[in-house]
Parts: C-alpha cells; structure tokens; sequence
C-alpha cells in the first residue's frame, strides 16, 4: 500500500464507523425510560449472567432531595430488587405513595409497601421492595414494642430458585442522650430477635438488606452476623454510608444466606438522602435449597402495578400467623 493513500483510507474508515486503531466503532449505548439499553453490544455487556441479581437499598429520607433525581438515579442502576426505607405513604397531598410513584416511573416492576399490604393508616410502616420479578408470600414484620413495622418480605424467583427478600428498618437513636440511647438500642435488639427468628424459620437461600441503625462495631450488628453474611467485602466495610454530609457510620447492609456471594458492592457517591445507597451485584453459585415445590402455601399479596408489572391479588400474613392448607379438593 502507498503511504499516500493511507490517510484517505482512515478518514473513509472514521466516517463509515469502521474501526481504526483498535476502536470498537460502536455508537454509545443509549437508555431508554425504562433503563434499558438500546444496543444489542450494550445489552449483553450490561446484563449479568442468569445467577447473577442486582440489587439497590436506599433509605431515601422521604425523598426530600426531590423524587425526581431519586428515579433518575435508580433507572440508571437498573436493578432487579430495590430494597427502600423512608419511603412516604399515600396521603391526602400524595395519594399514590411514593413506591408507587417510583414504580410507575421506571417501568417494569412489581412492589410491595404499607399502602399494598394493608398495614393500618395510623401505623408507620416506611419500608418496600420493587422487584422486576413477581412477589410472592407477603409478609409484614411488626416492631415488639409495637406501633409500627420494621420489616417487609416476600418471595421472588431468583436466579437459583426461589429467594426470599427482606427490607429492613430498625429503631433510630434519634436524640443522643442517655435514657434515648437505651431505649432505642433494647428495641433494635428486640427487632433483631424479631428478625433472625423468622431467618431460622425460613429454609431456603435469603437475602437481608436496609437500614440497620447499627455499626459494625455494635453488638446488635454481631447479633445479625450470627445468622448471615455480611456482603460487602473487606476494602466496603470501612465505607460509610451515613450522614452523607459527613460520612461517619456504616448502617446499611445487605445481608444474605445461601451459596451467594457479591460480583460487585459499592455505596453510591451520591447526595440524594442523608444516607448513601448500597449497590451490588450478586452471584448465585448453586441451586436453592428450597424447591418451588415447599414454598408456604400463603397466597400472594396483593401489592401494586406499574406500567408492565403487576402482582397478584391475594392475602398479606403477620409474621406468625399460619393459614390452613388449601383443600384441593374443594379447588380452594
């Protein structure tokens, strides 16, 4: 070849989009509403392999740095399961709530929260799960100490089989005095008994995500790594998550029970709650040990829609409580 020509010849390769130079000649992937991508490079580079589960949790404090950047922010992590707290039930001046919102703005996911699982108007109930797979089995976790719900957990199909999911908000130590400090900590040891009793009940593989008011270095978080495995690993763990004004204390997790370990785990750099989110990748080395076949014979609850998910109507049990088989012979 002619050195003359060689410069013809990569100005027709640059404008055909031909790769020169080793470039790949791909146009950048573009997201859709949804938060899918729009070429086919992108989409198998960008989705994980079949054991793999994206997951989010978010305390979003009631989305006061606006909902709005909260869903942009979420559409572009793309997660099968988001685990949220403090989120604001509907109300007069928001009849929807807030997960519905979310949920109806993404696209493509089912959820679950108070206003779904018919928890009482007058008792706080601030957590949800979004799910791009159907929920299924839900259950309502209420405080001991009563007045309100620090816990929400369904059933999903995971990429192992059937994966139980738990969105988690334990008691706050709000004022930092003494005779606070006390209480506070006796009811997140209460709600953690809570918690874990319900994990030994379950079989199969689980995974434990939220706001758990506690740091590492408390013995309510001790309690909770008795039962499950803390995620994140060694380089995550001095990560701070709360307040992100001033990152000091590391007090949401994900959790989990099962051959599952994080491909990735990341808090988020982002100023959109005085707690940062928890990002993270997880891979499902095996089958579950749970069949579909021994799940609780529970029905569905009956939850929200969005624009392409919907969840099915059914009965919402308190941790507890048992149903009676159905009697197939009756159809029931």
């Amino acid at each position: 070849m002619r050195l003359a020509t060689l410069p013809i010849l990569v100005i027709g390769m640059l404008v055909l989009g031909a790769p020169v130079l080793g470039g790949s000649g791909q146009q950048p992937a573009q997201r859709t509403p949804s938060g899918q991508t729009t070429t086919r490079e992108a989409e198998e580079s960008d989705r994980p392999s079949d054991r793999t589960l994206r997951i989010v949790t978010f305390n979003i404090q009631g989305a006061r740095y606006g909902s709005e950047r909260i869903a942009a922010w979420l559409r572009d992590q793309d997660a099968d399961v988001v685990f949220l707290q403090e989120v604001r039930r509907k109300s007069d001046r928001q009849p929807r709530g807030q997960t519905a919102m979310f949920a109806e703005v993404l696209g493509g996911y089912h959820w679950i929260s108070g206003d779904t699982a018919g928890v009482a108007p007058e008792r706080h109930c601030d957590v949800a799960i979004m799910s791009r797979r159907p929920l299924s089995d839900i259950r309502i976790h209420d405080a001991p100490a009563g007045g309100r719900v620090f816990a929400i957990s369904a059933t999903i199909e995971g990429p192992s089989g059937p994966l139980r999911v738990v969105s988690v908000h334990t008691t706050s130590t709000a004022k930092l005095d003494s005779e606070r400090i006390a209480r506070s900590a006796g009811q997140r040891f209460a709600e953690m008994a809570a918690l874990l009793e319900y994990v030994r009940s379950y079989e199969g593989d689980i995974v434990v995500a939220g706001d758990f008011n506690a740091a590492p270095w408390m013995p309510e978080y001790h309690s909770v790594t008795q039962e499950l495995t803390d995620l994140a690993p060694a380089a995550m763990r001095k990560k701070a998550t709360f307040p992100t004004y001033r990152p000091s204390l590391r007090i949401d997790y994900v959790f989990a029970r099962g051959d599952i370990h994080a491909l990735a785990y990341e808090v988020a750099a982002v100023r959109l709650s005085d707690h940062a989110p928890v990002t993270a990748a997880l891979k499902f080395s095996r089958a579950s040990s749970r069949t579909a076949a021994s799940q609780p014979t529970t029905m569905p609850a009956h939850g929200g829609e969005s624009k392409q998910g919907k969840n099915e109507v059914g009965r919402v049990i308190r941790t507890g409580e048992t149903l009676r088989r159905p009697d197939r012979r009756c159809g029931g």
